[in-house]
């Protein structure tokens, strides 16, 4: 019993490490989601580049630790590592060797509740893995810091250097090592006018190098963090909340002081409370649809189509992302003409999106676009996309799909470029071996995914014109003889989408022959009987064979609407109800919709 009393608060430290472990292996699309937006070189000329911004130091450490998010369960280890360690670097600070048994517990209790309010901002898919570093080292500067700080000579001499070097290093969470080194230095008298007087110095120094070596960053940034947020002119509350709520946690050494032995179970009963509500409310800030979009982009990217239906049928996806993603699952499954209209979509956007100026957006429109073999839109989507992203880094993925979009197009110079930059990387490196030695005609040629999208793609110079997404899958299609059914999908689908009834199945006899598609998949016989029946009483002299059980459905479907024409919003999702919603959708828009000029143009070629 002593044993375990004596071990309780690392008992703690551990169930806790590895709760916070399974928690984020759980989150596999947020862990791929921060490696995707960041290009991580095993240079010396990268880490010079990086230790040379204001907390360089932890953003590199961090990017470092971020690569391995690549596979998202090693990433999930990785970040339970760094809570434990900020946890455990706390506990060293508070503790002491006089403590009984419960004091310790209730002390590792309180060193565990900065890492829960880290975990819980680091929500935002913006809040960069650099914060949660910087703290980290931060707390393991104080105990070297105190070793140093003796005398009010080196007091000086310790802040006067170490502030800088720290600041260079960590960002402005070095405040917290400084105020602690000295609030707690039992050696330095006055704490109160020395931290004040450091905290003055602290400003001052961040102001002259705002004004000499970082006249390129915005003042603000350069008190708040350079490096700590995604977003460079956004400067979330925490970010400052948290250092002080550490600082806070660190000089509560008075209030254990007056802990009395009787009131240590209501506390450990408030703590409880306290840690139910946080843990439940973690829980509920991480459930939103950007986690499963994140989820969704991140399957796509490692080609796991089939994956990515089964997540569906238990996430039924909800954004424009989402759905893009499952949309080419089913068409790499062959699944599209089938299953499409079981997952509420609401217009062409969801199978193939315009390009948006963000760096998220385009992301599973520019792989909807790399397999359909639409090589230069790829390119285009990924590379304006990789501009986009707000703090300047690059991105490993965008580079390796933008070197192959290059060697596809005969490129090889302009691929070489790439493909030496993903050399120096641990996840790409292999890839760009590979590719460096086929960049040659002949070995791309008989490459079989290059190859095969040179094959595909366009044959001539080719203007993409979003506006008219079914006429440029349509001649993607039908150019590549009918080899490219990815396209010839894609191409039926957006007519269905687009309601276009007519010319789906004006083009479809013809085209169906040269793709050899000898059954028609479910949702596009839905559309054929329906664009039928709006001249035919029966089904006869219809030149496609459809099943009798389709012809069934329709004729019940046509006569319930007739009784109640809000009957097709309460039955199973089929194309008949997805053509009402867009007809109700037009009445509600006077039928005037969208312009082409408005969705602006896309270009191929």
């Amino acid at each position: 019993m002593n044993h375990i009393r004596e071990y309780s608060p690392y008992l703690m430290l551990f169930v806790f490490a590895s709760a916070v472990a399974v928690f984020y292996s759980k989150l596999p699309g947020l862990l791929a989601f921060h490696e995707m937006y960041q290009f991580f070189l095993l240079t010396s000329t990268y880490f010079i580049e990086k230790i040379s911004v204001a907390g360089g130091l932890s953003d590199y450490i961090a990017e470092f630790i971020v690569q391995f998010f690549y596979h998202p369960k090693l990433g999930a280890l990785l970040l339970a590592l760094l809570y434990t360690a900020q946890s455990a670097s706390i506990y060293i600070l508070i503790k002491s060797n006089t403590d009984e048994w419960y004091m310790r517990l209730l002390k590792m209790c309180l060193s565990l509740t900065p890492a829960i309010l880290v975990i819980a901002f680091m929500s935002d898919e913006n809040m960069m893995v650099s914060y949660p570093v910087a703290l980290t080292l931060a707390l393991c500067a104080v105990p070297l810091l105190k070793h140093y700080i003796r005398s009010v000579v080196s007091l000086v001499l310790i802040v006067a250097i170490a502030s800088p070097l720290l600041y260079m290093m960590l960002g402005p969470v070095a405040i917290v090592s400084i105020v602690i080194s000295i609030a707690t230095n039992e050696k330095v008298e006055q704490k109160l006018l020395s931290v004040s007087g450091f905290l003055l110095y602290f400003v001052l120094l961040i102001v002259v190098l705002s004004r000499t070596f970082f006249v390129q960053y915005p003042s603000e940034s350069l008190f708040i963090g350079v490096g700590y947020y995604r977003q460079p002119t956004s400067f979330p509350s925490q970010l400052y909340f948290i250092p002080l709520y550490i600082i806070a946690v660190l000089l509560s050494d008075k209030l254990f002081r007056i802990v009395k032995k009787t009131i240590i179970p209501y506390l450990f009963v408030v703590i409880i409370v306290l840690g139910t509500i946080a843990i439940t409310g973690i829980s509920k800030t991480y459930e939103s649809e950007k986690y499963t979009a994140m989820q969704y982009i991140s399957m796509v990217r490692q080609a796991q189509w089939q994956e990515i239906i089964e997540l569906s049928k238990r996430e039924a996806p909800r954004s424009e992302l989402s759905k893009q993603c499952v949309m080419l699952a089913l068409a790499k499954c062959g699944q599209l003409g089938e299953q499409m209209f079981k997952y509420n979509l609401n217009r062409v956007e969801d199978i193939f999106d315009t390009f948006k100026m963000d760096c998220v957006s385009a992301t599973p429109s520019a792989e909807v676009a790399y397999h359909l073999a639409l090589i230069n839109t790829c390119f285009r989507y990924y590379f304006d996309s990789q501009e986009a992203i707000p703090n300047g880094n690059k991105s490993a993925h965008m580079t390796m799909r933008m070197a192959e979009c290059l060697m596809v197009n005969g490129k090889y110079d302009a691929a070489r470029k790439y493909i030496e930059r993903l050399k120096h990387t641990i996840y790409y490196s292999d890839w760009a071996e590979e590719a460096s030695a086929s960049l040659s005609d002949e070995k791309i040629d008989i490459n079989p995914v290059w190859g095969e999208m040179r094959r595909l793609r366009f044959k001539t110079e080719n203007f993409f014109f979003y506006p008219q997404l079914d006429t440029e899958l349509g001649l993607l299609a039908i150019e590549s003889e009918g080899r490219n059914t990815l396209a010839w999908d894609y191409f039926c689908a957006t007519m269905l989408l687009k309601g276009d009834l007519q010319k789906f199945v004006g083009i479809y006899h013809y085209a169906s022959e040269m793709f050899h598609q000898r059954h028609i998949p479910l949702h596009y016989q839905e559309a054929i009987l329906l664009f039928w029946s709006f001249g035919h009483s029966n089904t006869d002299g219809l030149p496609y064979p459809v099943s009798q059980e389709v012809v069934a459905r329709l004729t019940h479907f046509i006569n319930k609407i007739k009784q109640n024409q809000n009957y097709w919003k309460n039955v199973p999702a089929s194309y008949w109800t997805y053509y009402m919603s867009i007809q109700q959708r037009n009445q509600h828009q006077g039928n005037t919709g969208t312009t082409p000029e408005q969705r602006g143009n896309e270009r191929e070629g």
